[in-house]
């Protein structure tokens, strides 16, 4: 094994440990599936490659930021732009928001309609939103069908006026979906940014049991 695969191989490792310590599995499950796919094709290019030189470097391919289809963050990205802003904001004492959106008419619409229709639905509502929202906020596509927005020094109530917007600008698309969101704001009770991105998965679960859609 050349040091580099084993360095490849050993930091997914402790990465996956770190991320399934206690903390919500439904929120890290993109993350988790990523690190394990980085760490499968460095065993996979470990078993396939002749052997070289320890001195010969092994070429690792830069990461993709951002979704091949929206153009906003992947899932990975979005969650290390989170933990960036969550210290930012206890550093600098500022309010930082976050917004979950959820289309929940996109697998029936993508099913009625094809997997190609269904990702162009899904490249307006990117649009939509990148358009909406400010310019210090970050977008990014959290699973297939929801979409994180991450709102710096913004409070609460702001971060609840915002998604009215998103809402209403996502439901002007000439095809009909709806749209469940979910905000969750820091506050001191807050431990850490995966604990905020959870809130605010709750608090979308909690409108999809009060009403359709808000």
């Amino acid at each position: 094994m050349t040091p580099a695969v084993a360095q490849a191989v050993g930091e997914s490792l402790a990465r996956l440990k770190e991320l399934v310590r206690g903390l919500d599995e439904s929120v890290l499950s993109g993350r988790i599936e990523f690190e394990l796919a980085t760490l499968t094709s460095s065993v996979d290019l470990l078993l396939s490659s002749p052997a070289r030189p320890d001195d010969r470097p092994l070429r690792v391919l830069p990461r993709s930021r951002y979704d091949e289809v929206t153009k906003v963050y992947n899932h990975l990205s979005f969650l290390d732009r989170l933990d960036e802003e969550f210290e930012r904001a206890l550093r600098h004492a500022s309010p930082l928001s976050l917004l979950i959106a959820s289309l929940e008419d996109l697998a029936s619409f993508s099913a009625a309609r094809g997997r190609l229709v269904g990702n162009d639905l899904l490249r307006r509502v990117a649009r939509v939103i990148r358009e909406t929202i400010r310019e210090s906020d970050l977008a990014g596509r959290c699973e297939g069908d929801t979409f994180g927005i991450l709102l710096p020094q913004t409070s609460h109530d702001q971060a609840q006026w915002l998604a009215q917007r998103v809402r209403i600008a996502i439901a002007a698309l000439p095809d009909p979906v709806t749209v469940t969101l979910g905000v969750a704001s820091l506050s001191e009770s807050t431990p850490g940014p995966l604990e905020l991105l959870a809130h605010a998965h709750r608090a979308l679960n909690r409108t999809r049991t009060l009403a359709p859609a808000i």
